[in-house]
């Protein structure tokens, strides 16, 4: 049976590391993500960028902020530009 793991250096760990907690920390400062991005709302697996804070979501999760903050009152347009278009 093939061997498919993956591997990568300890320094190459510790990398992706530090950039997911630098990207989890800017997602959790920022007031009110802003995105606009062709991908959401589709299964795609490329990451959108927040305007406001340049944090990375992928679009499912993006979708499902969106959804949320139109739950709890807010306005979709001031999360996600078109979402009206969908």
């Amino acid at each position: 049976m093939p061997d498919f793991r993956m591997t990568i250096s300890k320094a190459e760990l510790m990398e992706q590391i530090e950039e997911a907690r630098q990207n989890v920390a800017r997602l959790e400062s920022c007031y009110a993500h802003r995105i606009s991005s062709p991908y959401l709302g589709t299964l795609s697996r490329e990451k959108v960028i927040c305007e406001r804070c340049g944090g990375t979501l992928y679009p499912d999760a993006a979708l499902q902020y969106a959804r949320g903050f139109v739950a709890a009152g807010g306005a979709a347009e001031d999360v996600w530009p078109d979402w009206a278009k969908t």
